[in-house]
């Protein structure tokens, strides 16, 4: 047994006063002859045998009360089993990101896990605080108590072998006791476990009193019309949410643009929101307004107006016109050119390429227009009543599984709008079947394994 106050037993010498008093209470009992009277002898006797035996009784009570009193103070306690791990370093694991924030009984998780830190290690005990953004090294807590109080919480994840990895760079060759604080529901690793069998592992694991919890996932752009954005918030929940949740849109300069309350159906973790902006450039945050991690609940995000795209006509002019009502100035920058006056090195700075009639296709267009197509661009080809039917296909045939047929002469209706075609996206706000149905007097038949934009009334590819 071992003292953690041992000048106190230096008190166990104020013994001999209770002992003193008793010693000086001690009387002989003075003789007195009376009658030979047997009963008052008897009497005499049980008296003084009595009184001697409860001042010796009373004597050990105070001995003994006093004796525990004065170990009390000196607080003994029974040294470790393993004497070698008292010279162990002591390393503590601050797990300080965003989950931290969460509220227990006494407040948020990180700063109530600090304070047991200051409160429970000694003043004069030197230990290392290691956490995912930042560490201190060999330092007692006192001495940096403002630094440990101001610890900000971060983005950065709480990976224990990645920890004890900096740990031993920064201490080799050391033996070490550590101690986790994180909220982390599984940090078990093979280094971990290792650590668990060897006893020199301990986890303090504080828990949120709510662990319900709403976030925003992410923000994307699904559709654009000519005066609004609109965009998905793609939300999820963790836990059981019930209450209705305030979202709001916010631009940097404090100006809401939108609101909208929102709930989960319960059997549901995920939930898509669609909201519209103006269309234009734009910069702020939504934010969601529940009653738990507040890290998750602010989404930044920008939204620019579209820069122009580049579209090439190569064509006359007079045959350019309803390509012009088309591609319009707000949205597209239109370069027209004759196919003898066009400036192949302008090719790569297009989006676009419409090679509008043309009669015939020269073996060095055919290539560069290829390796445009194959770059991602896009080529739009309209045929004329003139156009060399073996040149087209020619290239047609580099760019993909589709051969068009010599022109026919004869009357046909367009019947079939195909929906569901990338190009119609954002274009319908409904499905129309019932419609005046164009016709066409001449057309270039069209074969091969390609989705359709529009049909005839046979079925086949306009």
């Amino acid at each position: 047994m071992q003292f953690k106050h041992p000048e106190i037993l230096y008190f166990l010498f104020l013994l001999v006063i209770p002992i003193l008093v008793h010693l000086f209470q001690l009387r002989k009992f003075k003789k007195e002859y009376f009658t030979n009277v047997k009963l008052l002898k008897e009497l005499q006797l049980q008296t003084r045998k009595s009184s001697s035996i409860k001042k010796w009784l009373l004597l050990a009570t105070r001995l003994l009360l006093l004796a525990a009193l004065i170990f009390a103070f000196a607080q003994p306690f029974l040294p470790a089993k393993d004497s070698k791990a008292q010279n162990n370093e002591l390393i503590l694991l601050v797990d300080n990101s965003f989950s931290m924030q969460a509220k227990g009984s006494e407040g948020e998780l990180l700063k109530k896990s600090i304070q047991d830190i200051l409160e429970n290690i000694p003043e004069n005990q030197t230990v290392s605080i290691v956490s995912p953004s930042k560490s201190f090294w060999d330092i007692t807590p006192k001495s940096i108590l403002k630094e440990l109080q101001n610890l900000q919480y971060t983005s950065y994840s709480f990976q224990p072998d990645y920890l004890l990895s900096q740990v031993e760079n920064k201490k080799p060759n050391t033996t070490k006791d550590y101690i986790f604080i994180t909220d982390g529901v599984d940090v078990s690793s093979e280094k971990t476990t290792d650590l668990v069998q060897k006893g020199t592992l301990y986890g303090i694991f504080p828990k949120a009193e709510n662990s319900a919890n709403c976030s925003i996932d992410n923000i994307s752009i699904s559709a654009i019309t000519d005066s609004f954005y609109e965009i998905s918030v793609s939300l999820s929940k963790n836990g059981n949410v019930t209450d209705n949740i305030l979202f709001s849109i916010v631009s940097d300069s404090g100006e809401s643009v939108a609101k909208s309350t929102i709930s989960f159906e319960d059997d549901k973790n995920e939930k898509v929101l669609k909201i519209n902006v103006p269309k234009k450039d734009f910069k702020g945050k939504a934010i969601l307004e529940d009653n738990s991690l507040p890290y998750d609940n602010t989404f930044y995000f920008s939204l620019s107006k579209p820069k122009k795209l580049n579209v090439l006509v190569i064509g006359t002019p007079e045959k350019n016109n309803f390509i012009r009502k088309i591609i319009t100035p707000d949205e597209f920058q239109l370069t027209e050119t004759t196919l003898d006056q066009l400036d192949f090195s302008s090719i790569e700075q297009q989006h676009t390429i419409i090679i509008n009639e043309p009669e015939n296709i020269t073996p060095s267009l055919s290539n560069t227009l290829l390796a445009f197509y194959e770059k991602g661009g896009n080529l739009i080809i309209i045929p004329s009543e003139n156009s060399n039917v073996q040149n087209l296909n020619t290239l047609l045939s580099q760019l993909g599984n589709l051969r068009v047929n010599e022109l026919q002469q004869n009357e046909k209706l367009i019947t079939e709008i195909h929906f569901e075609h990338p190009l119609y996206k954002n274009v319908f706000e409904k499905k129309i079947h019932n419609f005046q149905y164009p016709n066409v007097q001449t057309y270039f038949p069209v074969s091969g394994t390609i989705s359709s934009i529009l049909s005839f009334e046979d079925q086949s590819l306009f």
